[in-house]
C-alpha cells in the first residue's frame, strides 16, 4: 500500500508492502525474483530462514534490506517521530505552528537544507537581510535546523542497514572468482571487483555509524542549549561539533547511551578513522572462501586484530590477523549493541528540560482586557502591536480606526479572547491588505477575513455589530449566537 507520512514539514510519500496472513518474513514480503532469498552470515543464502538462531538478511518486494528477526532501524524512525515533534513544539508551540506555517515562505523550510531549492547562499543571504527582527520567522528557520540534526541522525541510521545488507547480500550471491572444479578445495580468497565492492559497502557501514555518533553529540547539544533570543536567526551552537565534544554534554559517559566510550564505541572509532585516513579497512579487498569435497561451505572477511577496540599494533606494523575475527560473524552483535543504545539519545532529547526553556514565548492563555479606571489593560498594548507588527512586516501602514480600544476589543472579540485565533485574523486581515495593494490595512480588511472564514454577511461581525459582544460569544468562536 502507498501511505503519506508526515516528516519534519514536508510530505514524503513512503511504499510499504505488507505480506497477506501467513505470509512474509518479519513483517515484509521478500523479493519474489530471487529464489535463495535468505542471506546468512556465512554466505551460503538459503530459501528460508535456518532454524540455528542465526541472524541473517533479505531484501524486500521494494528493494529493502532487512533483518529476519529485528527491526531495530525502523523501531528508531518510529521513535523519532515522536521526537521530531518534541523539537518542534519546543520551538514552536502547537497554535504558533498552526497559525503560521502556511504564512512562512517555501524558502525557509528547503533552502540550503534540500535539492527541493534552487536558491544560492547568495540569493538566501539576500532574503534573510529583509526578513528584520521576525521572531516566528527565525524559530522557523531554526527549527528546521535543529530538525535536520535528527533527520541526519535517521538517514545515516536507514545507510547503516542497507549498507550492511547489501554486504551480506555480495557475501552470499557474488561470483568472486570462477574456480575450475580441482580447484575447489581448502581455503582460497579472492580480490575481484566485486570483492572491492563488498569491503566498500562493509566500510560504508562504519562510516556511518561514525556519522550517527557525531550527529548525536551535535543534537544532545542543542537540546542541552540556553534559552535562545529569536530577534536574530540563530546559529547552531553544534554547527563545528563531533563526537569527541561529547565532554560538554550532561549525559557524558551515561551508561547504555553512545556517550560511553567503551570497547564498542573505540571499535566503531578506530575503524572509521583507518578507512578515513588510510583509505581502506584492509590492505587488499581479500574474500575468503572454503571448499570441502569441491563445495563451497563458508565465506567469510577477516578483520584485524583488535584489543579493547583498537587495533594491535608493533612499530610500523597495524595488520595482525592471529585471532580469525571474522568481520561479517561479529558485525550483527556490533549492530544489535549500537542500535539497543541509540534510543536512549531520542529519549533524552524529549526529556531534556532546557529544550523546553529554549526560548520566551506569548502564553495561548486567555486575553484579559479587564481595566482599572484610567489604566487600561495590558492586553490591549499587546494587540495593538500584535496589529502593528504584522503591518510592518508587509510593509502596510495602520489605519487611525485600529489602534483604538472599540477596534481592539472587537478583534478580542472576533478570535473568542484566544491568542492564536486573534493572530490569525490579523494575518488573514493583512494578507487581504497586502492583496489590495492600497499600502494601508483598514478595519474592512478584518470584515473582509472574517466573511471568508465564517461564510457571514458583512453587516453581522465582530467589527461592525452594534451588539458584537452579546451575539460572539466565547465558547463558539467564528459563531454568531443569534440562530444558533
Amino acid at each position: 500500500m502507498s501511505k503519506n507520512v508526515s516528516k519534519g514539514w514536508s510530505q514524503v510519500t513512503v511504499q510499504i508492502a505488507r505480506p497477506a496472513p501467513g505470509e512474509g518474513i518479519n513483517g515484509f514480503v521478500p523479493d519474489p525474483e530471487d529464489a535463495r532469498p535468505i542471506k546468512n552470515l556465512n554466505g551460503r543464502p538459503t530459501r528460508t530462514p535456518r532454524n540455528d538462531g542465526k541472524p541473517a538478511f533479505f531484501r524486500d518486494i521494494q528493494g529493502f534490506w532487512r533483518w529476519i528477526d529485528t527491526s531495530a532501524d525502523l523501531d528508531f524512525d518510529s521513535l523519532c517521530a515522536g521526537v521530531h515533534g518534541h523539537i518542534r513544539r519546543s520551538i514552536l508551540s502547537d497554535a504558533e505552528a498552526h497559525v503560521f506555517f502556511d504564512r512562512m515562505p517555501f524558502w525557509v523550510y528547503d533552502a540550503g537544507l534540500s535539492p527541493e531549492s534552487r536558491l544560492s547562499k547568495t540569493q538566501f543571504e539576500q532574503l534573510l537581510s529583509r526578513s528584520g527582527p521576525d521572531e516566528y520567522f527565525h524559530r522557523f528557520l531554526y527549527h528546521q535546523d535543529v530538525d535536520a540534526l535528527l533527520s541526519n541522525i535517521q538517514r545515516s541510521s536507514a545507510q547503516v542497514y542497507q549498507f550492511a545488507g547489501t554486504f551480506y547480500g555480495l557475501l552470499n550471491d557474488a561470483v568472486f572468482y570462477h574456480y575450475n572444479d580441482q580447484d575447489k578445495v581448502d581455503l582460497r580468497f579472492s580480490s575481484s571487483g566485486d570483492a572491492i565492492l563488498l569491503h566498500g559497502h562493509l566500510e560504508s557501514v562504519f562510516t556511518r555509524m561514525r556519522t550517527i555518533l557525531d550527529y548525536s553529540v551535535k543534537l544532545a547539544l542543542e537540546a542541552e542549549r540556553p534559552p535562545q533570543d529569536f530577534s536574530a536567526y540563530p546559529k547552531l551552537r553544534t554547527a563545528a561539533k563531533q563526537y569527541g565534544d561529547r565532554k560538554n554534554l550532561a549525559m557524558n559517559q551515561r551508561e547504555n547511551t553512545l556517550f560511553v566510550e567503551d570497547e564498542l564505541i573505540r571499535k566503531i572509532a578506530s575503524i572509521r578513522d583507518r578507512i578515513i585516513h588510510d583509505g581502506h579497512f584492509d590492505t587488499e579487498p581479500r574474500v575468503y572462501e572454503l571448499f570441502k569435497r569441491r563445495r563451497l561451505i563458508e565465506r567469510f572477511v577477516l578483520a584485524p586484530d583488535m584489543t579493547e577496540g583498537r587495533f594491535d599494533a608493533s612499530r610500523n606494523r597495524r595488520s595482525f590477523f592471529s585471532t580469525d575475527n571474522k568481520i561479517n560473524a561479529t558485525l550483527p552483535s556490533i549492530l544489535d549493541e549500537f542500535y539497543s543504545r541509540l534510543p536512549e539519545l531520542g529519549g533524552y532529547v524529549q526529556r531534556e528540560p532546557q529544550l523546553d526553556r529554549l526560548m520566551t514565548r506569548i502564553e495561548f492563555q486567555e486575553i484579559d482586557l479587564s481595566s482599572a479606571p484610567g489604566h487600561p489593560a495590558q492586553d490591549y498594548e499587546i494587540l495593538n502591536e500584535i496589529v502593528g507588527s504584522y503591518a510592518i512586516s508587509a510593509g502596510l501602514n495602520v489605519d487611525a480606526s485600529l489602534p483604538t480600544g472599540d477596534f481592539l476589543h472587537r478583534l478580542a472579540t472576533a478570535g473568542a479572547f484566544r491568542w492564536g485565533l486573534v493572530i490569525d485574523m490579523v494575518v488573514d486581515a493583512v494578507a487581504l491588505a497586502v492583496a489590495r495593494r492600497e499600502g494601508v490595512v483598514e478595519r474592512s480588511d478584518f470584515v473582509a477575513a472574517w466573511c471568508e472564514k465564517t461564510g457571514m454577511n458583512q453587516l453581522a461581525t465582530p467589527f461592525t455589530h452594534d451588539s458584537y459582544e452579546r451575539m460572539f460569544r466565547r465558547d463558539k468562536p467564528f459563531r454568531a449566537a443569534i440562530g444558533t
